[in-house]
């Protein structure tokens, strides 16, 4: 699998678009926007958009997944029914997935909101707005804070911690970092795994 990132400077986030190494079907995640670029990095890797894949709705994908669904013949994947006027693959529950013929298990993040999901393909994490490097996305109170944290401890660490960790804003990170390094992570100094 290929993964190709792009920081939208529209939406001001990193869009990513995964496919087979030599071309074909491939999937894009959390498409702030659908400049002109992201049409010639499709065209340069030989991809035919099959799917979006929504980690948590923002109003500027809305945009973004009208106006693909307009150019490819699409599946759009998150935790809503609809994304604008396009009908969704409401994520529920965690499951394993086939999105554009690549392997995908879906992990609902309702302790983000009830609309989050976070992908992992391979040994890869596609966190979108709910885990950055050193530190979590926005919840609505400290229980939802702390679940949030045993989520990524109990559901995302079990797949090993060097997985690595491509989020909707910043730098890559991997598991191990998070919980060695992030303090909302860490219960004692003297549980840090090397």
């Amino acid at each position: 699998m290929k993964i190709i990132s792009h920081h939208c400077r529209f939406s001001g986030g990193n869009v990513y678009i995964c496919g087979p190494d030599d071309g074909g079907t491939a999937l894009i995640i959390d498409p702030g926007a659908f400049p002109r670029e992201l049409i010639e990095v499709l065209t340069f890797h030989r991809y035919e958009l099959g799917a979006v894949v929504i980690t948590h709705p923002e109003e500027p994908m809305i945009h973004a997944v009208e106006t693909i669904a307009r150019v490819y013949r699409i599946e759009v994947f998150g935790g809503v029914d609809r994304i604008g006027s396009i009908p969704c693959r409401n994520i529920t529950e965690e499951e394993e997935l086939e999105i554009a013929g690549l392997p995908v298990h879906a992990i609902p993040m309702p302790a983000h909101s009830r609309e989050s999901v976070v992908y992992r393909m391979e040994e890869v994490f596609f966190t979108g707005p709910i885990i950055h490097a050193g530190t979590l996305g926005r919840t609505v109170n400290a229980y939802a804070q702390a679940l949030m944290v045993s989520t990524v401890r109990d559901r995302m660490a079990r797949f090993g911690e060097s997985s690595v960790i491509l989020p909707g804003i910043g730098p890559a990170t991997t598991i191990r970092a998070e919980l060695n390094l992030t303090p909302f992570y860490r219960a004692e100094v003297d549980d840090i795994r090397v």
